[in-house]
């Protein structure tokens, strides 16, 4: 990977199974080397690994049948996944000339974390993609 790109595109897919389609139609068009889905739903991982087969698939579940993270990294990227038991965010640090981890979030109203729960995965180099509803008078 050249420390000046890397093709990342972040998709609310609001249900992998209904749009799994969609995604791979993306992946073949835009040769992305990421991809952040969000509001996955609930979806059989084996039956999408076999489907995004040049693809890491890293999930985080959601809070409901209806949220969930999943972070696509191809198969060629130097990978460590950052543990995180918090619904709705998956965390993966990718290597390479310069080090750099990617957030992926999804927050609905009705998360029961709050804001200061994802300061400790923030990094130096660090970038977040995700989904926010956030009221900004909270």
């Amino acid at each position: 990977m050249s420390s000046t790109s890397l093709h990342v595109l972040l998709f609310n897919v609001r249900g992998l199974d209904l749009r799994w389609q969609e995604v791979l139609l993306l992946i073949s068009s835009f040769k992305f080397d990421a991809l952040i889905l969000v509001e996955t739903g609930e979806f059989d991982i084996s039956f999408h690994q076999k489907i995004f087969q040049d693809y890491r698939l890293l999930y985080q579940k959601g809070e409901n049948r209806n949220g969930g993270v999943l972070i696509l990294i191809k198969e060629s990227f130097s990978i460590s996944r950052v543990p995180c038991s918090i619904p709705n965010i998956c965390v993966v640090d990718i290597k390479g000339e310069d080090n750099f981890r990617i957030i992926g979030v999804y927050a609905p109203d009705s998360k029961s974390w709050s804001w200061d729960d994802l300061s400790a995965f923030v990094s130096s180099k660090c970038v977040i993609y995700g989904d926010f509803n956030v009221d900004i008078m909270d």
